[in-house]
């Protein structure tokens, strides 16, 4: 099982690098911050905490 936190599936990357060069997003608080904004915006849902984040 994967830890807490930001980690790569398939690859041995920098999760936060992986994150900034492919997305564009600040780490895993900018990808958190972004998720809740889609899902605000789409479905209407609240993100109230994102523990685990898997780059794939």
């Amino acid at each position: 099982m994967l830890s807490s936190g930001l980690s790569m599936l398939w690859e041995s990357e920098d999760a936060e690098l992986a994150l900034h060069e492919r997305f564009g997003l600040d780490g895993r608080e900018g990808a958190a911050r972004w998720l809740g904004e889609v899902l605000a915006e789409h479905w209407g849902l609240v993100l109230r905490a994102l523990p685990r984040l898997t780059v794939v």
